[in-house]
């Protein structure tokens, strides 16, 4: 019997990475309350960071240097962040994997952990983080008080990786822990953390380096960058790389051991 199943590849991943997009834009479509509401709730979560940094920014004034401009644009770009994380997310992995989802993706002619991750892909969020993305664009260019817009845009970029990276690593873990949230929880409460006061408030603590290897922390400097204060990034920048090729290595090596299981 001919065996009419094409091969594992690279196309037929990207082929199907598209198709997931497009039937969101399709689900999208037919539930428009569902764009509206995440449109309602990434307002009132605006509000709610900007009131947030107000304070803060009135804190740590001397310590930064930023105006609430500054933190008006490192929302944008944090919010964006966990926005294209959705394109490849794990999120949820652990009761999908007690639900057997896996078991399903195993069977189908893809990349198992490829087709995993792009089950959250979001219409509405790709929708809405080309609205975040363009307002900032208009606010840098506005406002005429920044520069290095080219190595911002690439730090960028990193950051978005880097936060993906760390999220399905800590989500990976599943296949040995039932239940990984404490890990989950302790890590992004911190990132969390990082991002309303940024790393600096924390340099008179003896592990203030550890605070600067968050994804929140790159946030922070793309900032810096667009102020043209690069210095602090570059001194970061190689254990940030380290540390990212760490994570993308325990990834594979718990995808490798976990899918045996």
């Amino acid at each position: 019997m001919e065996n009419n199943v094409k091969p594992f590849g690279i196309k037929r991943n990207i082929d199907y990475f598209f198709t997931r997009i497009f039937l969101s834009k399709q689900k999208m479509k037919e539930y428009k309350a569902d764009f509206w509401s995440m449109m309602f709730f990434d307002t009132i979560l605006l509000i709610s960071f900007m009131i947030a940094y107000i304070v803060i920014g009135n804190l740590l004034s001397t310590v930064l240097n930023w105006n609430i401009g500054d933190f008006f644009l490192m929302f944008c770009f944090v919010l964006l962040g966990w926005k294209i994380l959705w394109i490849h997310s794990l999120r949820g992995f652990s009761s999908r994997l007690l639900n057997g989802d896996l078991n399903i993706a195993i069977v189908k002619p893809l990349n198992v952990y490829f087709n995993i991750t792009t089950e959250q892909i979001n219409f509405q969020n790709i929708i809405s983080g080309i609205g975040l993305f363009l307002i900032a664009i208009v606010y840098i260019i506005y406002t005429n008080i920044y520069q290095n817009f080219l190595l911002a845009f690439f730090v960028f970029i990193f950051a978005s990786m880097y936060l993906i990276v760390l999220f399905n690593f800590i989500q990976s873990f599943s296949f040995f822990i039932k239940k990984n949230e404490f890990i989950y929880q302790v890590v992004f409460d911190t990132e969390s953390l990082v991002n309303k006061y940024t790393p600096r408030t924390f340099d008179g603590i003896g592990i203030s380096y550890l605070f600067y290897l968050f994804p929140a922390a790159i946030w922070f400097f793309i900032i810096e960058i667009l102020k043209g204060k690069v210095e602090e990034f570059y001194h970061f920048l190689p254990y940030l790389l380290l540390v990212f090729l760490l994570l993308i290595s325990g990834t594979y090596i718990l995808w490798h051991y976990g899918l045996k299981r």
